[in-house]
């Protein structure tokens, strides 16, 4: 059995507006073990930001990120911008 990374998912900047659901700068979600958070998200950002998780539950990177283990993602949402940074989280 394939053996899943887990994820930080992090509000990491609002672009533009306020976001309807409450987000800030800092919130985060964690996935464990290639399960969805065990925690209220957006449907519409948790949308977004699942292709990108999958690559990193799975080991992988895509060849635009800069920074090993980690990615960003954006929101659906065009009038808020916000940002979220997804973190391959390390094994103790």
């Amino acid at each position: 059995m394939a053996r899943f990374n887990d994820v930080e998912i992090i509000v990491d900047s609002v672009m533009k507006n306020e976001c309807p659901r409450g987000y800030k700068v800092g919130d985060r979600w964690f996935v464990k073990g290639g399960n969805t958070p065990r925690t209220e998200i957006c449907a519409s950002a948790y949308n977004s930001i699942a292709p990108a998780l999958r690559v990193l539950c799975m080991g992988g990177k895509h060849p635009w990120d800069t920074e090993d283990g980690s990615t960003l993602a954006m929101c659906p949402d065009s009038n808020v911008g916000l940002i979220f940074k997804l973190k391959k989280v390390e094994a103790e």
